[in-house]
Order: C-alpha cells, then structure tokens, then sequence
C-alpha cells in the first residue's frame, strides 16, 4: 500500500517548521528520519494531510561535548552517533546504543529525536535518556521549555509533546564517574527489543532502566548494600520487576519479559561491575 495524499513542506528553519505544525493542527506530522513514520503511512495507520519535513533544518543536527555536558541534535543519525569518537570518550553509552539499533540502513536515515518523540515501548533512547537524566528541548509558538526524559513519554507512542512543537536539542549531564551499560534481548540482531535494561551505578546507587516491557521506562533502583552480591542482587530485583506493569504478545507474555528482563538487568551489572 501507499499512503493517502498528503500536502509536502519542506521549512528551513525551525520557526518555519513550527509555524507550518501550528497552522496543520492535528493534520500536520513532522517527518524526521522516516524509518517508523513512513511506514505506518504506507499502511495507513498515519494519514498526516500535512507532512513537514524536518531534515532541510541544519540547526537541528549535531553533537556537542562541553565538560560535563553532552547535547545532541534531534535530527542526529543513529549511525552519527555510533560512530563518534568524541561520544566513544565522552560517554559511551550513547555510542553503544546507537550501534544496537536496526541494520546500517536505519542507522543512517533513523534520528535520536525521532525515536524519542515515536516513543515505541521497544526503543532504546526513551529508556537510555531516561537513565541518564537528560532534558528535552521543545520548542512551539509560546517559545522553548525542556522536559525531563522520565516525564516525556506518557504511554506507547504517547509523549508530552504538544501537536505544534518539535524536539529540538536533547541535553545530557555527564557524570564521569558513573559507570554505564545497555543489555537487551531480540530474535535476531536489529529487531526491537523483547525486553531491556540500562544501568548507570555510582557511589550512592544503582539504577535499571527497563524497556520493551509495554509501556515508558521503568526505572528501579537500589542500593550498594542491595546489591552486595549477585545472589542478593537477584533476588531484589526479581522482587522490583515483578511490581511493574508489564504487557505480553505474540512474541512473548508478561511473565516471560519479567524474567528476561532480570537476566539483561544481571547481565548489564555484571558489565559496571567488573
């Protein structure tokens, strides 16, 4: 199938982006990468009368590393930031999920920003940005505000952006002593994640971010005494799954993810820990 007709613009910059999402109202789709959006209308689960395409907006691309601070364009390539060796020192765990996602070909056209504002339970920049504490950039008509990653994704593929703004930036604090890790499990490498865990330990804590369950991120933390030994680790963070909402389908049930999520959980402290 092919999608329904749609009215094509292509802004320059991000106040003409804005400006065209306002006046589309809910008729108006901002085309990032395309990777997920494309489909779904080629399928007609989206049928935008208006499509305005982001990638013509320089200003919304790139990478900055400024001491303590990461900032990532919003149409930043996946593959970008797999292969940026300023990330690769700065703050590895971008470059590693980067490098999880898809096949080459996705990489290269799918965005940060677009896997962020898709918000698919299975993705991994909800849950990685949410582990890291970063704040997203959106801007509307009334001008610019930041969310915190935890607070933006309300639901699958529901977020707190309104239907006239667009993710600009994303901003990360950089903790240098912090120790990081990304584990997931899918049938076959470059498919969506059945169930998966980022990690970020310090000093005071450590905390697992899950996703692929069927819902936002969800994050657990506990602390250095909780986590004397792997045994004990286990046994808590079985407990701590399985509290969450966790949903099954046809690729596996609710029970089933609880339990593979405290394998990638285990798998990504083993990982920090040594």
């Amino acid at each position: 199938m092919k999608p329904v007709r749609f009215k094509y613009q292509a802004p320059a910059t991000v106040a003409e982006a804005v400006q065209q999402l306002a006046e589309a109202g809910i008729d108006g789709k901002a085309l990032a990468g395309g990777q997920s959006l494309v489909p779904m209308m080629n399928f007609r689960l989206a049928r935008p009368a208006v499509l305005v395409d982001l990638n013509g907006v320089a200003e919304l691309s790139g990478i900055t590393v400024d001491g303590d601070h990461v900032e990532l364009g919003a149409l930043t390539r996946h593959q970008t930031i797999a292969d940026s060796e300023r990330l690769q020192h700065a703050l590895p765990l971008l470059a590693r999920t980067a490098g999880l996602i898809g096949h080459w070909g996705i990489r290269t056209r799918g965005t940060v920003g677009g896997s962020v504002v898709h918000a698919d339970p299975s993705a991994e920049w909800p849950a990685v940005l949410t582990a890291l504490s970063a704040e997203l950039e959106l801007v509307g008509p009334q001008g610019a505000h930041r969310v915190p990653a935890g607070e933006f994704v309300l639901g699958p593929l529901t977020t707190a952006i309104g239907m006239d703004e667009i993710l600009t930036r994303i901003h990360i604090p950089r903790v240098p002593t912090a120790r990081t890790a990304i584990e997931e499990v899918a049938r076959r490498p470059g498919d969506f994640a059945l169930a998966g865990a980022v990690v970020v330990a310090s000093t005071e804590d450590t905390r697992w971010t899950f996703f692929g369950l069927g819902g936002p991120p969800e994050t657990v933390r506990l602390s250095a005494d909780d986590a004397r030994d792997e045994a004990s680790l286990k046994r808590q963070l079985t407990d701590r799954v399985a509290a969450l909402e966790v949903t099954g389908d046809m690729h596996g049930g609710a029970e089933w993810r609880r339990q593979v999520a405290v394998v990638v959980a285990l798998r990504a402290w083993r990982q920090v820990a040594a």
